[in-house]
């Protein structure tokens, strides 16, 4: 798998038209027309407009220090900006990047210096979903000199977190600095069922098979305390089922991250989770202002997250917001590793 990092994408002035920006790419590469790029009249029917000097009819008006994904769509062909030469996402799906006035290169994804973690693979056979996979577990500097026992953070659905989003590298850096040593799973999803229809037999196997099968094989500090999960949504729901997990669950993991969260199809039995009795839990949401959204089917997950969250709120929690203008997809994703990590295992 080939994968191109931008360090630092080329940057678009913002544009000052009357009449705002007539057309979006989300990150799933079609074209939307909107109004203006505001965040409450993100993607509205409006005509597009020719732009000078050009064959072409468009526009699109940037936040400034912001980072955002894109492809465009030819007679329903994808295709990434040949005009520019800053890519993410794997080889056959990559997307192109562009950067906003403003913006910098986050430290943490910078590459480390002095010693490393390592990366290690663990089969996880699993009777109750009747599937197999290759979970790879990071290994925190140091982890193979002693007999210590480390914290443990659950990735959802996420190589891409380790071939797109580098968080072993941030995990690198961060790691005694301003983050405790942690041993991280990276666990592929095999049916996208396991984060809608069937997310509650998925949350049942990673407590009563994943995790016990993790911390037989690995030094992990088996406590509660000492456990999160967390997910990034993809027009799926890993974190979605990090949420589900954690509000039904808070006897095995204490804390849990959402970036770009959207409501599963057990909704209603999460908002009755989040409703019910409160749990001793650290839950933490990231969102963007331009984050997914298709009015075709209502979907909107900047709107679901603030659903949860209000009704956490509600219900006694005190959930940790973190808002950008960043465009959805690992750029955005990648962007708040450090922060996230920082408050699910922040160092002592």
């Amino acid at each position: 798998m080939s994968v191109s990092r931008p360090r630092s994408p080329p940057c678009a002035k913002p544009s000052s038209s009357e009449d705002g920006p007539v057309l979006t790419s989300p990150d799933d590469g079609s074209w939307r027309p909107l109004r203006d790029a505001s965040p409450q009249n993100r993607r509205l029917d409006h005509p597009l407009r020719d732009v000078p000097g050009t064959p072409l009819r468009g526009g699109y008006e940037l936040p400034q220090k912001a980072i955002f994904s894109y492809r465009f769509s030819v007679f329903g062909e994808p295709m990434t900006d040949a005009a520019n030469p800053q890519k993410i996402g794997p080889e056959g799906d990559e997307q192109s990047v562009l950067a906003t006035a403003g913006w910098q290169a986050p430290s943490h994804l910078s590459e480390p210096e002095g010693k490393r973690g390592s990366i290690e693979t663990m089969q996880w056979k699993s009777e109750q979903l009747d599937n197999e996979r290759e979970v790879q577990i990071y290994l925190p500097p140091g982890y193979g000199e002693g007999d210590g026992r480390y914290p443990l953070l659950v990735v959802n659905d996420d190589e891409q977190a380790l071939s797109i989003g580098e968080m072993d590298k941030s995990l690198d850096n961060l790691i005694g600095k301003t983050i405790a040593p942690v041993i991280v799973a990276f666990v592929p999803g095999v049916s996208g069922r396991e984060f809608g229809s069937k997310a509650a037999e998925y949350t049942r196997a990673q407590v009563e098979e994943l995790i016990p099968l993790l911390d037989k094989t690995f030094r992990t500090d088996a406590r509660r305390e000492s456990r999160a999960v967390m997910g990034q949504s993809r027009y799926g729901g890993p974190g979605f089922a990090a949420i589900y997990l954690a509000l039904h669950h808070p006897e095995i993991v204490s804390r849990a991250a959402a970036q770009s969260y959207e409501h599963g199809e057990l909704e209603e039995d999460l908002m009755a989770a989040a409703s019910g009795e409160k749990r001793d839990l650290e839950l933490l949401f990231h969102w963007s202002s331009y984050d997914y959204f298709d009015p075709f089917f209502d979907f909107d997950a900047r709107r679901d997250a603030k659903s949860v969250v209000a009704a956490l709120e509600k219900n006694g929690y005190s959930p940790k917001i973190l808002e950008s203008n960043d465009g959805a997809g690992w750029g955005m994703w990648q962007g708040r590793t450090a922060e996230i990590l920082e408050a699910l295992f922040p160092l002592q």
